[in-house]
């Protein structure tokens, strides 16, 4: 009786079945560009690095930006988990927004990721440390504005930074000057010049700066320069703010300082879009309820975004199987008037139509369907195929 509606299920709240079995073509993978930068503020060429979502070159949409310190040995790491978290076909539900990946190239990291001139600390020298101030500028002034200008973004950056950047993530939190929304700080150096940035903020008066901090830590970083003043300074922040508002803290089990890394992005994305998808009991309470907490949720990124499909598919099947049969219309109605050009918004409607013996209506739409799918930059052929029995089924009892 119901057989488009297990595909439709499937297909609208919990995996893309036809596509969890199909890796993306190499067209439409993610595409990595290079930039070169003649910065003034650093008086010398930088490359960038930038690498966009998987179809991008065949959409218009817009895309938050983060920002990759330590490019030549992050840059991948970053991407691999952005291109995990946002993009893999085989997840039902990403769990971070796609977002373009800008790596900056190292050139005198000392001189870049320190906000004060040192030469010599815990055994180390820093013969060049100091120019944080004019690294920022270049960041504010001269990287973000191009790839503005190249790529399609939307006002929300993310930076991310390890070790000494790290140090640079929590500096440009605390100097809270607009350019980034949101900080990753792996394993920050917060020792540096006696913690400084500590030094300084608690000296500081008002409100924390108003952008996101996440700092993590390896376990296996117990007991060292950088524990200890990560200790200190959360402490200290969560004696200014409280435990619910100081920046997170996030620890990356066995691994110490160089090895952290390679979870931390992971993590540490997921603890930054912690909001990105909608809890259960906020579904469970109606699309006024959904509406609302992405009205929120825009507020919060600076960018429209729109109730994912799979959320309009839980609450209209679920209203149905509830027995309340106009409620469910509404929400596949609205669905499809929010998205006209949706194939899933189409078959959804076409399959609830053909559930209340609505026939013409749901043949129109599930043709609608197979034609906006094969429209598509990649269509799903397990998909069309069983829009297509459905529609033949519906002509031969008609």
């Amino acid at each position: 009786m119901r057989s488009i509606i297990g595909s439709i299920l499937l297909a609208a709240f919990t995996i893309p079945v036809v596509t969890a079995l199909q890796a993306p073509s190499a067209a439409a993978r993610g595409s990595i560009h290079t930039l070169v930068i003649e910065s003034q503020h650093l008086s010398e060429s930088r490359e960038i690095l930038v690498r966009t979502p998987q179809g991008y070159e065949s959409s218009e949409s817009h895309y938050p930006v983060l920002i990759v310190l330590d490019a030549d040995w992050h840059f991948s790491l970053a991407a691999a988990d952005v291109e995990f978290l946002a993009e893999c076909s085989y997840l039902g539900r990403h769990l971070i927004p796609e977002m373009i990946v800008v790596g900056i190239a190292n050139g005198d990291r000392n001189f870049d990721f320190t906000p004060t001139r040192r030469e010599e600390q815990i055994g180390m020298r820093f013969p060049t440390s100091g120019g944080a101030q004019p690294f920022r500028s270049f960041l504010i002034e001269e990287v973000l504005p191009r790839v503005d200008q190249e790529f399609r973004t939307h006002p929300y950056r993310v930076l991310a930074g390890w070790s000494l950047g790290g140090l640079f993530a929590t500096d440009s939190w605390c100097e809270a000057k607009p350019g980034f929304d949101a900080f990753l700080a792996i394993s920050p150096s917060l020792w540096w010049d006696d913690q400084l940035l500590l030094r300084r903020f608690r000296e500081r008066e008002g409100p924390l700066p108003a952008g996101q901090l996440v700092i993590t830590l390896g376990s296996e970083e117990q007991d060292t320069h950088v524990s200890r003043s990560v200790d200190a300074w959360t402490v200290h922040l969560d004696s200014v703010a409280g435990p619910d508002l100081a920046p997170a803290l996030v620890p990356i089990d066995g691994f110490g300082h160089n090895y952290s890394p390679k979870m931390a992005f992971f993590s540490g994305l997921l603890t930054l879009f912690d909001d990105w998808i909608v809890p259960r009991e906020t579904v469970a309470s109606g699309l006024g309820a959904v509406d609302d907490y992405y009205a929120k949720l825009s507020s919060r990124y600076h960018f429209a975004i729109p109730v994912p499909e799979d959320v309009y598919g839980q609450i209209g099947w679920g209203l149905f199987e509830s027995g309340d049969v106009e409620g469910s219309s509404v929400v596949f109605r609205t669905w499809l008037q929010r998205a006209p050009g949706s194939a899933l918004a189409h078959a959804s409607l076409g399959a609830f139509c053909r559930e209340t013996g609505q026939s013409d209506e749901a043949t129109e739409l599930l043709r609608e369907a197979i034609r906006l799918e094969e429209l598509s930059g990649s269509p799903r052929s397990g998909f069309v195929s069983d829009l297509r029995r459905e529609v033949a089924a519906l002509e031969a009892d008609n």
